[in-house]
């Protein structure tokens, strides 16, 4: 998986940046945060790459930092545990407040949000810089993913609904977030 979805980010890529895609160099920056190495005139693109049993998913942004994640609705062993180690307060209280047949999503979709927010930010997964969501997200945003939720006005989300079994998030800098979802098909690469 990662191999192919390697191959399709740069096939992606290309058609931002007009080079061909085995020319496109990246490079590394805070946190190991992969980028494209601009050459020329080719414009600035962020980029951010996700993947999860057997799906891919791809952020690109001009002009401002992106993270994208994607999980899939897998068991977790002692969401509690996990929530309590590495969420907020406030995000425990959202996860716990869902009825029972909701928490796993409710537990991936924090998740996700919380992973795109530091991937975009440059940080590690497992810090708590990054996602702060200042009171409980929106009425609906749980079963109504879509509507960008901003954190603290240096970043915005927006929950994706994946493929079945699957919940994903992008975030980007800024307080705007518009979101085009494309599916690739199978052999892009």
């Amino acid at each position: 998986m990662f191999v192919a979805s390697r191959g399709i980010l740069r096939r992606i890529l290309s058609l931002y940046t007009g080079e061909e895609p085995g020319a496109i160099e990246l490079g590394y920056g805070k946190g190991g945060k992969p980028f494209v190495k601009i050459r020329g005139g080719a414009p600035a693109v962020s980029f951010n790459l996700s993947h999860s049993h057997e799906v891919a998913m791809y952020a690109i942004a001009s002009g401002k930092e992106v993270g994208i994640d994607v999980e899939y609705l897998r068991e977790v062993r002692k969401p509690e545990d996990v929530i309590r180690r590495f969420f907020t307060e406030t995000e425990g209280e959202f996860y716990r407040s869902h009825p029972e047949e909701l928490k796993r999503e409710a537990f991936f979709r924090l998740w996700t949000f919380r992973e795109a927010s530091v991937k975009a930010g440059g940080y590690g997964v497992f810090t708590r810089k990054g996602l702060v969501i200042p009171g409980p997200p929106p009425a609906g945003w749980l079963l109504d993913p879509g509507s960008p939720v901003n954190i603290g006005g240096s970043l915005s989300l927006v929950g994706i609904d994946g493929p079945r079994g699957y919940v994903a998030a992008v975030a980007a800098e800024g307080r705007a977030l518009y979101v085009r979802k494309f599916d690739f098909p199978a052999g892009l690469t």
